[in-house]
Order: C-alpha cells, then structure tokens, then sequence
C-alpha cells in the first residue's frame, strides 16, 4: 500500500456472523468512538452531593453536533484517571447509598 493509505477493516468482507465479521465490526465502532470530540466536566463531590464518599461518574452522552459529554463528581484529591481506574475494575457498582452513615436518610420501619 503507499504511504499515508491505510487498510480498513470492512464487517462485508467476511461471512456473516462470522468471528472476523465480529472483531472488524468491533474495530470500526471503536474507531468511530475514539475519533470523537469529547468534553469531561468534572465537579467536586462537596459541591451537590454533600455527605457523599463514593465518586459518581456519568455515562457518556451524545449532543446534537456528535459531541460526547459527561458529568462527574470526585472528592477532593482525586482524579479522574484514578477514578477511571477504579470503574474499570470488572465487577465494579457504585453504592446504592455512598454517604457518611450519620449522615444517610432513616430508613423507614
């Protein structure tokens, strides 16, 4: 191939259904998705979740010009590649109640 040509990974040129058909499938979304301008605003957890422990990471949300946004909210000192590091873990789930005990809603009998 000359230079600056690159090969392109096409579902279409493998059988369908296929484990190729699969992984160029996968390749091109990924593509797509890493091509993207993105914008991270990042909060601190104090400022609307006062009490809170637990980082609170958003998911990903497409604007009207292709843009993805999220929101998230970490305690102080942290950042957000040690929270990435931290929701990538498999298995991970934010807490259902990730405050201070004192300072939790009562639960009602």
């Amino acid at each position: 191939m000359p230079d600056g040509v690159h090969a392109v990974l096409n579902p279409g040129n493998f059988a369908l259904g296929s484990p190729e058909s699969r992984v160029a499938a996968r390749a091109l979304l990924e593509a797509r998705f890493a091509e993207r301008k993105r914008i991270d605003l990042v909060f601190p957890l104090e400022w609307h979740h006062p009490g809170c422990i637990e980082s609170i990471v958003g998911k990903w949300e497409e604007a009207e010009d292709g843009t993805l946004r999220r929101r998230s909210w970490l305690p102080s000192g942290m950042t957000m590649a040690e929270v990435e590091r931290i929701v990538s873990q498999p298995g991970w789930k934010p807490s259902p109640l990730p405050m201070k005990p004192e300072l939790r809603p009562p639960v009602p009998e």
